[in-house]
């Protein structure tokens, strides 16, 4: 089993008041603020939260938003690892601020806290605060170790919440027992998730029958609704109450010219999502896709990890969509835009000029350079490109001018262009005919050694992908993978991991190339040579026979088996030497 060394501060003090202490692993983070308030003398009076810093994610008694979750639910060990840093503020009147650092893991078998070491006194409810509690620090109490951990055995007694036993509880098992296990333990899962999964889906068919866009709104916390407000540039707001908000910003975002506005700015991923959810009813998908104001960020539910659209929202689309004039030319837009994607992934930077040419010579069309700088200025920032004269470029090679050095490279070679426009679109970044083998190994070796699951994996091989485009060193990207699970390997796997790499470096689709591999490029140089050494001989052939002193051979002429024979003898050639032949 194991525990967390934390210290845990409080802002603002000087000199500062802390607690060194260890806490079981398993626990909820209402069990840690129990911990908490004994140790600084809090008695329960007043709501608190948890910050979690690197995700933006508050834990607090009751939420009420997406963007929280319960502290009566949330383990410690989902957000615990050694440097992590988590705010715990206490009062939101006074607003006591205490930093909870995670110093280390460490073996720990007892379900109940133990103080390590601290400095200062308790603290004192409802004085005003931390600067106002130094007018009063005289009454505050000592805080003592041995009667906090006497207590704290007795009276914090914690149900540890751990998932599954930890590979360290299982010391005498082999290597292989162990995988197995692991093996056991993932097909339980998928069982379970399946199971989850359904309950699930039919839960949601049956909630969104009947389902409005007030209805979604109505679970939002009024802070919330109102950022949503800002970010539509609404005015007028201030005086309402939450019903009354609602309502308002419903009918605002439902007017037809309005929604027809947010559906003509959304990408084509976003509404081709939007309408798949229209038409199965919902789709499981990960709530990052409602990170930013747009189509499904306003007007689609998010229930349990499912996306679903309202019924009166899913009315009025049909309704602004249909026979619509401005569908066509979006789709010409979208189409273009494709075309534009496409070449950034394979060259990185190319010219207006040859990105036109490049859609010409797929499309059987023209598309004018203005056209082509005009849509690529209105999504550089969604797309991250930057355009900078008369080129275009991926965003990463604008900083320090690394724009310049790839064309450098890029001199003199063709650009690589796929058979067919769908190979072009789907933008595969690797090449080669075993690249599906490599996949499926490497995912494979993923899985098995370093214990990632599948969607973690295929993340993976996409950032080795977008590395070595970046031309990061192997060296690079190995640590980086390790680090993803904070993971320590021996020799002999990491060998395989650089192997794989290696591998992936070969066939994975460079700016530098124009779009071709390594290995590609390497051919098409080897090539070059081949035919610079042809000419090179004909040349220094021609140049030879300019010389007087160097005479040629005569060739020998053919003789064919009806000439006369050149001994002379008049008879056909076949019939005289040539029969000696």
């Amino acid at each position: 089993m194991k525990g967390y060394q934390l210290k845990i501060t409080v802002k603002g003090s000087s000199p500062p008041i802390w607690r060194r202490v260890v806490v079981p692993s398993g626990i909820t983070f209402a069990d840690l603020d129990q911990i908490i308030e004994y140790l600084f003398g809090w008695t329960h009076s007043h709501l608190y939260d948890f910050r979690i810093l690197d995700e933006d994610l508050l834990i607090i008694e009751e939420p009420d938003s997406y963007y929280e979750e319960e502290a009566n639910v949330e383990i410690i060990d989902d957000y615990f690892y050694e440097t992590a840093k988590i705010n715990y503020t206490y009062d939101f009147g006074d607003c006591w601020e205490h930093t909870i650092l995670v110093e280390k893991e460490v073996d720990y078998d007892e379900n109940f806290p133990i103080v390590l070491k601290s400095k200062g006194p308790n603290l004192i409810e409802d004085c005003g605060g931390i600067h106002e509690f130094y007018n009063v620090i005289d009454m505050a109490e000592p805080f003592e170790i041995d009667v906090a951990n006497r207590y704290m055995k007795e009276h914090m007694l914690f149900q540890r919440n751990d998932s599954y036993k930890n590979v360290i509880d299982m010391p005498n098992q082999s290597e292989d027992a162990l995988l197995e296990k692991i093996r056991e333990w993932e097909e339980e899962g998928e069982e379970v998730f399946q199971t989850f999964e359904e309950f699930h889906e039919k839960l949601i068919e049956s909630y969104v029958q009947n389902f409005s866009l007030e209805d979604i709104f109505q679970d939002y916390s009024k802070r919330e609704i109102i950022e949503m407000v800002k970010e539509n540039h609404f005015s007028g707001y201030s005086s309402f109450k939450k019903m009354e908000l609602v309502e308002w910003f419903v009918e605002k975002i439902m007017d037809n010219s309005y929604m027809e506005q947010i559906i003509r700015q959304s990408s084509k991923t976003e509404v081709e999502l939007f309408e798949k959810v229209i038409q199965e009813g919902h789709l499981l998908c990960p709530i990052e896709l409602l990170e930013h104001v747009g189509i499904l960020f306003q007007y689609c539910g998010y229930i349990h990890g499912y996306l679903i659209v309202p019924n009166d929202v899913k009315k009025n689309y049909k309704k602004i969509c249909k026979n619509a004039p401005w569908k066509k030319e979006r789709d010409r837009k979208w189409k273009i835009q494709s075309y534009i994607r496409s070449c950034i992934d394979f060259y990185g930077v190319l010219s207006f000029k040859d990105i036109a040419d490049i859609y010409k010579h797929y499309e059987k069309r023209t598309v004018t350079e203005e056209e082509l700088r005009q849509l690529s200025e209105e999504v550089s920032e969604q797309e991250e490109w930057s355009v900078k004269e008369e080129l275009l470029m991926d965003e990463a090679l604008a900083e320090d001018q690394m724009y310049q050095f790839v064309l450098q490279e890029q001199s003199g070679l063709p650009y690589y262009m796929p058979k067919s426009k769908e190979e072009f679109l789907d933008g595969k970044l690797l090449g080669g005919e075993d690249v599906d083998i490599l996949i499926q190994g490497f995912a494979q070796f993923l899985r098995t050694n370093m214990f990632v699951s599948l969607h973690e994996s295929q993340t993976m091989i996409l950032l080795v992908e977008d590395m070595l485009r970046h031309n990061r060193s192997i060296e690079e990207i190995k640590n980086t993978i390790l680090r993803f699970k904070d993971q320590k390997v021996n020799k002999r796997l990491e060998g395989e991991l650089v192997g794989f790499l290696m591998c992936f470096s070969d066939c994975t689709r460079r700016w530098e190339n124009k779009g071709f591999t390594p290995f590609e490029r390497e051919e098409m140089d080897e090539k070059k040579k081949r035919t610079g050494l042809k000419t090179l001989s004909s040349q220094a052939y021609e140049e030879t026979m300019k010389i007087d002193n160097v005479i040629p051979f005569e060739k020998e002429k053919k003789i064919y088996p009806n000439d006369p024979c050149p001994c002379g003898s008049g008879k056909k050639y076949k019939h005289c030497c040539g029969r000696k032949k």
